[in-house]
């Protein structure tokens, strides 16, 4: 078993490169990088860690001039 603070240095790493959209997308990748936790302990974690979820960009297609927020 991981310790925290290990776990919370992959988060960081992750979040830098990864397009993370939620806590489950992160608990995925975690996983993948051989983290066995839950979205309860991934939730923790990020309040633990002063993360912040960024307001989405538009995103504005050219070619229909439509734009999705």
């Amino acid at each position: 078993m991981r310790k925290r603070s290990q776990r919370q240095e992959a988060i960081r790493a992750i979040v830098r490169k990864e397009r993370v959209r939620t806590q489950r997308d992160l608990v995925e990748h975690l996983k993948a990088a051989g983290y066995a936790c839950t979205q309860a302990t991934v939730s923790r974690d990020i309040a633990d860690m002063g993360l912040r979820k960024l307001p989405r960009a538009p995103t504005c297609s050219p070619r229909t001039s439509t734009c999705s927020a």
